[in-house]
């Protein structure tokens, strides 16, 4: 994704980047009066060494016991909240968080374009910080220097 941002990046805009056809939406980006702030916690870490393979496998096993009650599954972009909410007690608990990040995580990222459509810079804020819980929370890769 960093690449994409590196080639794609347009000023005043967000992209918004379909992972399953790579199609790229430009979001208009007003944060006047506003100042968006990123952190370096200085944590280093690497993806190899990191829990991000983990995470990854945790979120295909779920795909997998999935799909063999729904063949269409190919992701877990293809599961909202309700249909996830069937395997509750069939999943592990860890498994279930997991997968309930994910797809809170993606029903977000829409919320957030609206929200910028619409100039709603509080309703942004909120979301940014439910992404940050969940993260922490449910999918376990924060660090206490960010929190």
């Amino acid at each position: 994704m960093d690449q994409f941002a590196s080639v794609l990046s347009r000023e005043d805009h967000l992209i918004l980047l379909d992972c399953h056809s790579l199609e790229a939406t430009y979001v208009p980006a007003n944060f006047e009066g506003h100042k968006l702030v990123l952190l370096n916690t200085k944590v280093s870490h690497s993806l190899a060494a990191s829990e991000y393979n983990t995470r990854r496998k945790e979120c295909e096993e779920v795909i997998n016991y999935i799909q063999k009650r729904y063949t269409e599954v190919n992701s877990l972009r293809d599961v909202d909240l309700q249909r996830l909410q069937e395997f509750k007690n069939e999943l592990s608990e860890v498994l279930y968080k997991r997968a309930r990040f994910i797809i809170s995580e993606n029903n977000r990222v829409l919320k957030a374009v609206e929200a910028l459509k619409s100039d709603d810079l509080d309703h942004l804020g909120l979301l940014m910080y439910a992404s940050h819980k969940g993260l922490r929370d449910n999918y376990e890769v924060s660090c206490k220097e960010l929190d």
